[in-house]
């Protein structure tokens, strides 16, 4: 196992940093949605009054 890590050393690295710039990407999309839900209700609330 250590000698097959060793001698893809590139493609491990490269598929463990896409792997975090895509939970990144998706977390932020979420967070993003989130806020601007957000946002909706607390505009619609102030409409209200």
């Amino acid at each position: 196992m250590a000698e097959w890590l060793v001698e893809n050393f590139i493609w491990v690295g490269l598929g463990i940093v896409v792997l975090l710039v895509g939970i990144k990407v998706v977390i932020g999309g979420m967070l993003k949605k989130l806020m601007d839900d957000s946002a909706a209700a607390n505009a619609d609330a102030s409409n209200q009054d």
